[in-house]
């Protein structure tokens, strides 16, 4: 039995598939599989049920499954006594985030944090804002970045910097104006479901009086890039985040059209979980980014 084993156990239980776990954990249905194989033949019994349709947990592996996270969170406090003894961090620091946070934000933070911790490994995963709340709020998730704030007991939110969704269209178009009234009949592109940047424009256009399903969007797509290279090629306009447009405003491959004033705006947030055991490297992680954005509430 081995840590690999384990991990790979109690992420099927959590997502109860064999492939989203694989996903989750880079490696391959086969490997995954395997894992639970050895797993099973040594302690010579079933974890999980399988059919067609779903994978759950057998009453025995109900009972194992308690004792494997007992092991992985023995494992985690193993490493920190570990990194203490030595004064100096080493280890995985596992960093979920959304797509703004994740381009903009946590470049430079793993950059500082990295001059003073040279042995830390990082692995970013990315999920829309609602998939990184909902792990918060399962306890799956210790910490996130996202544009999304739902409250929760349980949940701690640091705003970190302001955003503005502006209306951007090809820069190859001539002189554009657009009223709020036109843009039912204006040609968009929107974020996938799940988005927080989704989600905020359409609350923002339903206060406005234009539902979603007034719009006329010709694409949806959950990459950003992808979003801004339609637009530049002239498929439709889109509703995107400053940040990720300023060099192509700059470069005149997109331009920025207003609606009669009505500005868009939201926050970004590094949320916590309030009951997480948190890793001497995620600790000390957290103190970093508590000391960028300083809350001053």
């Amino acid at each position: 039995m081995d840590f690999r084993q384990i991990d790979s156990f109690l992420m099927i239980a959590k997502l109860g598939n064999f492939s989203k776990a694989a996903k989750e954990l880079y490696l391959t249905q086969p490997t995954i599989s395997n894992h639970i194989k050895s797993l099973e033949e040594e302690l010579g019994l079933s974890l999980f049920h399988r059919s067609s349709w779903e994978v759950r947990l057998t009453e025995e592996g109900k009972l194992f499954h308690g004792f494997a996270q007992e092991l992985k969170d023995k494992r985690r406090e193993l490493m920190d006594a570990m990194n203490q003894s030595v004064d100096k961090l080493r280890g995985k620091l596992t960093i979920h985030t959304s797509t703004i946070p994740e381009t903009y934000l946590i470049p430079g933070l793993i950059a500082r944090f990295q001059s003073d911790n040279p042995e830390v490994q990082y692995q970013i995963k990315h999920g829309d804002s609602h998939d990184i709340i909902e792990g918060l709020m399962d306890g799956q998730i210790d910490f996130g970045f996202c544009g999304t704030h739902i409250r929760h007991p349980k949940l701690n939110y640091l705003p970190l910097v302001k955003d503005e969704m502006v209306l951007v269209v090809s820069g190859r178009l001539g002189e554009a104006k657009l009223s709020l009234e036109d843009l039912p009949h204006f040609n968009l592109i929107l974020r996938e479901e799940g988005s927080g940047h989704r989600d905020l424009l359409i609350k923002e256009l339903k206060e406005q009086g234009i539902a979603l399903r007034d719009l006329n969007v010709v694409a949806y797509s959950d990459s950003t890039e992808t979003i801004k290279q339609l637009v530049i090629e002239g498929v439709g306009g889109a509703f995107l985040s400053r940040f990720a447009v300023e060099r192509e405003l700059a470069e005149g491959q997109l331009k920025m059209l207003s609606l009669n004033g009505v500005t868009f705006e939201r926050s970004f947030y590094f949320v916590t979980h309030k009951e997480a055991k948190l890793s001497q490297i995620e600790q000390a992680f957290v103190r970093l980014v508590e000391q960028t954005w300083p809350n001053e509430n």
